[in-house]
């Protein structure tokens, strides 16, 4: 009598840490390690930015030689400055809201065209230009499409 009791408070402990597991991973990561998942939610969590944290100006050159100040404001409103150094310094001025998405990506909204731009808040002083998917440029050319907080 004693075994079966034993086999069931096995059986019950096993089942339990079966279900703990499942509720860890996610069926999108079906042969992931929970570890490496929580961590990952874990950092997203931590690098998630507001709109306090991001306000500020923007600098750097990005392709095809784009000299580009981009300010956000803490009001949710950008302005986005780029002169085109290869068009005798021909200046376009845009201006319109922006939105913080999945806590770290930018979408600067230009009312007028419709035409979205995309950045990923790298760290408190870096954001990089992203496309309208999420992803950023390849490794060898990322440092070209950051700019960075004055």
């Amino acid at each position: 009598m004693q075994f079966i009791s034993l086999i069931f408070t096995f059986s019950c402990f096993c089942l339990n840490c079966a279900c703990i597991t499942t509720l860890v991973r996610q069926p999108h990561y079906a042969g992931g390690r929970c570890a490496d998942k929580l961590e990952e939610y874990t950092a997203v969590l931590e690098n998630r930015a507001s709109l306090d944290s991001i306000a500020g100006t923007y600098n750097g050159v990005l392709p095809p030689n784009v000299e580009t100040t981009l300010t956000l404001n803490a009001d949710g409103t950008y302005l986005l400055i780029r002169t085109f150094k290869e068009k005798q310094n021909e200046r376009e001025k845009l201006r319109g809201t922006f939105q913080v998405l999945d806590g770290n990506i930018l979408m600067l909204v230009h009312p007028s065209s419709g035409d979205n731009k995309f950045y990923k808040v790298r760290d408190a002083n870096h954001i990089v230009l992203i496309d309208s998917f999420g992803n950023e440029p390849q490794k060898e050319v990322r440092k070209n499409y950051i700019l960075k907080k004055k």
